[in-house]
Parts: C-alpha cells; structure tokens; sequence
C-alpha cells in the first residue's frame, strides 16, 4: 500500500490498536495526527513515531465538541488537509470489559 502525502487523523492514536495503525500508515508514507485523553502516552508515542515519519499529536477528549472542531482546524492547519479518519478513541469505564463480558456468557466446555 502507498500513501505517500496521505493526511490522517488517528483518535486514541498514542496506545494499542490506535498506536499500531499510525506506524502502520506512517510506515506507508502517511503524514499522521494523533489525538488522545492520555498526555504522557501522546509524548511517548510522538517520541516512538517520529522514526517513521511526520507525526503531530495533540490532547482530546473526543466528547469535547468544542476541542474536536478546533483540533480539527488544527490537523488542517498542520497537514493542509485531512483524506483519512480512523475514530478508535475508546475505553473500558467500570470494572467488566468487553472481554469479561464474553466470558460471563460463555459456557463452560466439558
């Protein structure tokens, strides 16, 4: 896959799956922003990233409609434009994840 110049947007872009697809379309040629809640991971993930192209991160709350418009502005502003959003913000608020949960419906094998 080529995509030299193609401009993303990555939420929850500084861990897992968010973090795996910016070096994945950094890797490709990609120029990547990356927005998420945690600062310290954003930081690192820059730090990581920047190897593999241009990267620009910035903290977001993506329930924050007001921060989303003005980042976006932002990605525009630093990129020229944006061709791809992967939406991956996300997390797991209380104690039974995805995971547990599937596990709790699941019967036992014999």
């Amino acid at each position: 896959m080529n995509l030299l110049k193609t401009c993303a947007l990555v939420t929850g872009g500084a861990m897992g799956i968010g973090f795996a697809t910016t070096k994945r379309l950094l890797q490709e040629g990609a120029i990547v922003t990356i927005w998420d809640l945690n600062a310290q991971a954003l930081e690192e993930a820059v730090r990581q990233l920047s190897e593999y192209g241009t990267v620009f991160a910035h903290p977001c709350d993506v329930t924050d409609q007001r921060r989303v418009l003005e980042l976006a502005a932002t990605a525009k502003k630093e990129m020229g434009r944006v061709d791809i959003v992967i939406n991956n913000a996300g997390f797991v608020k209380g104690a039974i994840s995805w995971n547990a949960r599937w596990q709790i419906g699941r019967k036992p094998s014999m």
